[in-house]
């Protein structure tokens, strides 16, 4: 992600990996958290969820992000404190957040889902062509199964049609 913000022509500051670095990560500028939300215009989160990262982005990190920052979210919805993040979008804390992954399940939780600066892709954003191609031949074989009188149901990969 940083090398591809870097290509954009954003400057990319990060907070410092756990694991060491490849190479790719050249011209990538570390920082504690607390000061890369003060000072970056989008915040993006590529983080597991674990007993230390849940609610890493609480209301008190959302105060110290720019009333202008974005928040974009495509690791796991509970690295952010929904609630906490849905009242900073409403009194304007923060500008706009991007959400690909909900802690209410595969539903927006309804304190985020009707606000006008969120856009809401529910586990979508990783998947490409090949992704999309291969759910759509099984949502297919499976209304076939359906239509066939046959119970649809997940099939192996073995026993899958080629997509």
């Amino acid at each position: 992600m940083a090398r591809r913000a870097a290509d954009l022509g954003m400057d990319v500051v990060a907070t410092p990996p756990r694991t060491p670095l490849t190479g790719e990560e050249h011209g990538t500028e570390f920082a504690a958290l607390p000061e890369l939300l003060e000072r970056s215009d989008v915040v993006s989160l590529h983080c597991p969820l674990t007993q230390d990262t849940r609610h890493l982005l609480d209301a008190a990190a959302l105060r110290r992000m720019k009333r202008s920052a974005i928040l974009v979210n495509t690791a796991r919805a509970g690295i952010a404190d929904r609630w906490a993040l849905a009242a900073a979008l409403r009194a304007g804390g923060i500008a706009g957040a991007g959400l690909d992954d909900f802690e209410d399940g595969p539903q927006a939780s309804p304190a985020l889902a009707d606000l006008a600066n969120t856009v809401l892709a529910s586990h979508l954003g990783g998947v490409g062509t090949a992704v999309r191609d291969r759910r759509c031949a099984l949502a297919v074989a499976g209304a076939a199964e359906a239509l066939a009188g046959r119970e649809p149901g997940l099939r192996t990969r073995a026993s899958s049609p080629q997509a």
